[in-house]
C-alpha cells in the first residue's frame, strides 16, 4: 500500500495510526494532526 508522506508523517510521530485516521478522524482533524507533527518536527 502507498502512503502518502503527509499520513506517514502523523502516523510516526504517533499521533494516530493508519486505522484511525481512515475511521475516527476526518480532514479537519488531520490538518491539526499534520500541524502537530510538523511542530513536533521542527523544535527537535
Amino acid at each position: 500500500m502507498n502512503v502518502s508522506e503527509r499520513l506517514a508523517l502523523v502516523v510516526s510521530e504517533g499521533l494516530a495510526s493508519l486505522n484511525d485516521l481512515q475511521t475516527l478522524y476526518d480532514s479537519e482533524d488531520f490538518e491539526m494532526l499534520l500541524e502537530m507533527a510538523l511542530i513536533r518536527r521542527w523544535n527537535r
